[in-house]
């Protein structure tokens, strides 16, 4: 489902794929998120998020329950993130994320317990802000 959705999205638009580093802070904010995300602090990952992906993180958090903060506690370790790429569209102000992912709880059901993943990888699109901005993760559904 990933190679699918990343594959829509690079013959949707022109884009420039590269290194981190050359990409104006996307790499930095997408790999915040990542890490904040997926240790199931939603409120720190909220600060990598535009307004509109808020709902998403609010819900998640919502759905956490006393068994969940149990197994977090339980974990070896935290979760952790790396970006191996960022996509920019041509104007530079959308781009995407390629992010591995190790050793983090997935909730996949609501009222099941999570299970331990030990390694994925995730797109995600992020959005600049304003001109010459920053930018923000931006999220359609909980990753």
């Amino acid at each position: 489902m990933f190679a699918a959705a990343v594959a829509v999205f690079l013959t949707t638009i022109p884009v420039s794929c590269g290194d981190t580093g050359r990409d104006g802070g996307a790499a930095e904010c997408a790999e915040g998120f990542a890490e904040a995300y997926f240790n199931w602090d939603y409120a720190k990952a909220a600060a990598y998020a535009d307004t509109a992906s808020r709902k998403w993180l609010a819900y998640m958090a919502s759905q956490v329950d006393s068994s969940d903060v149990a197994a977090l506690g339980g974990m070896d370790g935290r979760a952790s993130a790396e970006v191996s790429q960022v996509c920019l569209d041509s104007a530079g102000a959308e781009a995407h994320a390629e992010v591995r992912v190790w050793n983090f709880l997935r909730k996949r059901e609501i009222g099941a317990a999570p299970e331990v993943c030990r390694d994925t990888a995730v797109g995600i699109k992020l959005l600049r802000i304003g001109r010459g901005g920053g930018w923000k993760v931006s999220i359609d559904a909980p990753l």
